[in-house]
């Protein structure tokens, strides 16, 4: 594993041990997700399947959030990095 990678394998891993308490880093944790989901086998989901992830998980966001001012998932302008993640994922498929 290049160095890169293990640095944002390990940025990711200290992300999901700690309170996310603003939208930066909940798009930066959610573009990391979306970037390494595969399934248990290591093959790639179908598009529609990741689509139908991202989409429950910003449902669940928008229900139940910590964080000031609610969550939009699909929103392009808060979620930057999660949405350009999806649909380059959603493109590479």
């Amino acid at each position: 594993m290049s160095d890169n990678l293990q640095d944002e394998v390990q940025r990711f891993t200290d992300l999901s041990r700690k309170r996310i308490d603003n939208k930066e880093e909940l798009d930066t944790y959610l573009s990391l997700f979306i970037a390494w989901l595969k399934r248990k086998d290591g093959t790639l989901f179908k598009v529609e399947s990741l689509h139908y992830c991202y989409a429950a998980l910003a449902r669940y966001l928008k229900e139940s959030t910590a964080i000031p001012g609610g969550i939009r998932g699909w929103d392009r302008y808060n979620f930057s990095k999660a949405v350009r993640c999806l649909n380059g994922k959603i493109r590479s498929l």
